[in-house]
């Protein structure tokens, strides 16, 4: 897959920002619906980015299922990193393809 320019600027932009799992979430489809409306998209490209927008869900962010995350997550604290929702969208791309 290309570069994804919508993913490198947010990269750029959010260095050091850290995020709840809702907001993780949004982004992280958000960023994909603008990669996948980029004309320079191949019919291939636009296919497994499509596949990636379906598939995604918060697993790709953060697998800890603990009573504590469970907590943190009741009261919204944002943990989750910029690099955090990069790799998050990378693996799920990993998997589209």
């Amino acid at each position: 897959m290309r570069s994804l320019p919508f993913l490198d600027e947010f990269k750029q932009e959010a260095r050091g920002a850290v995020f709840t799992k809702e907001q993780a979430m949004q982004i992280s489809l958000r960023l994909l619906s603008k990669e996948l409306q980029s004309p320079d998209n191949t019919d291939e490209e636009k296919a497994v980015l499509q596949k990636a927008i379906e598939y995604f869900s918060v697993r790709y962010l953060d697998e800890t299922q603990t009573e504590t995350d469970a907590m943190l997550d009741a009261f919204n604290v944002a943990r989750l990193s910029t690099d955090d929702i990069a790799d998050g969208l990378k693996a799920v791309l990993f998997d589209a393809e």
